[in-house]
């Protein structure tokens, strides 16, 4: 069941109105109705008023919680650490409209996100979320966290890296034939373009830090 689910099961169980529950929270009933119905993300705020309305289910809500906000590797293997495995942390997080070549925007901004503790950041480590559906290889609303590197292009090979060139970063995949090193969009509408020194990488994507499933269509 999603949190969402679980959320209505107790609700109901307990005879709250979304405007009862909304009054015990502070919390518009509105947005309460919309988290059941999947139309909208638990924020971590929602999540710790709800625990302190109904503390008998912690670890139905707990569990549900993590399963919406860890990494889609940890939701596909059904793994769900407890609440001391799990920090929150702010992170540098820029933005990638998947209907360009994959630029990344120039602005960013600190996002906190709840994490398992093992993932370790760097200061210069960053984030990427990406925005649209023309990607091949991610959904609308997936947050990657690029991590830095030293290596060479041609070590980079199957990889997908974010590298500047000029004033623009760029998500490119890296597919290196007979020894050429070519950049391809993740984007199918864009050409491939062939690495050359005009390119700086910057690091390579290693971990999918969110996914919204509800944006995965099955």
């Amino acid at each position: 069941m999603s949190f969402g689910e679980i959320l209505k099961h107790i609700r109901l169980e307990k005879k709250d109105s979304f405007r009862k529950l909304g009054a015990k929270m502070g919390t518009a009933f509105t947005y309460i109705d919309k988290i059941e119905k999947g139309l909208s993300p638990v924020s971590k705020n929602f999540f710790e008023k709800i625990i302190e309305v109904y503390p008998d289910y912690e670890s139905e809500l707990t569990a549900a919680y993590f399963k919406e906000v860890l990494p889609d590797a940890l939701v596909k293997a059904n793994i769900v650490p407890a609440k001391e495995c799990l920090t929150t942390q702010k992170i540098k997080l820029y933005t990638c409209d998947s209907k360009t070549e994959g630029i990344i925007s120039k602005k960013f901004e600190y996002k906190e996100m709840v994490i398992p503790m093992d993932f370790k950041f760097s200061e210069k480590d960053l984030c990427v979320k990406i925005l649209g559906k023309e990607f091949e290889t991610f959904y609308n609303g997936d947050i990657l966290l690029v991590e830095k590197t030293t290596l060479q292009i041609q070590m980079l090979n199957k990889k997908i890296i974010l590298l500047k060139n000029k004033d623009n970063m760029f998500i490119k995949k890296v597919e290196v034939k007979n020894y050429v090193p070519f950049l391809i969009s993740l984007n199918n509408a864009y050409e491939p373009i062939e690495y050359s020194d005009d390119f700086k990488i910057i690091g390579v994507i290693t971990k999918l830090l969110y996914r919204d499933l509800l944006e995965i269509n099955i």
